[in-house]
């Protein structure tokens, strides 16, 4: 099985100006939120292009920071061809094969 992880976001301080700050820059909010937005309407189309594509969500590897996806694929490079084919980066996303064990 091939997963497929798209990033979300993350925690604040990564993005953010905010170590050993004892205030912050209203600006720089606004300009992280409209990275934000930018980065998860592009997520969005990620997502949509893999649903159509028969990807199906997993619950059970469900990240913090990320949707995961999976598809009973053969090999890494089946993968990355069919992502290619769906109009996906391989670099806007991290992609996985996972060995489940007893199936």
């Amino acid at each position: 099985m091939i997963t497929v992880s798209v990033w979300l976001h993350g925690k604040p301080n990564w993005a953010l100006p905010l170590e050993g700050k004892d205030s912050v820059n209203p600006h720089n909010l606004k300009s992280y939120g409209d990275e934000l937005r930018n980065h998860l309407y592009d997520a969005a189309s990620i997502i949509y292009k893999l649903q159509k594509g028969g990807w199906r969500l997993l619950k059970s590897f469900g990240s913090l920071y990320a949707l995961d996806y999976a598809k009973d694929l053969e090999n890494m490079e089946q993968a990355v061809e069919e992502l290619k084919n769906l109009g996906i980066s391989k670099h806007k996303v991290a992609i996985e094969e996972i060995k489940l064990e007893g199936l």
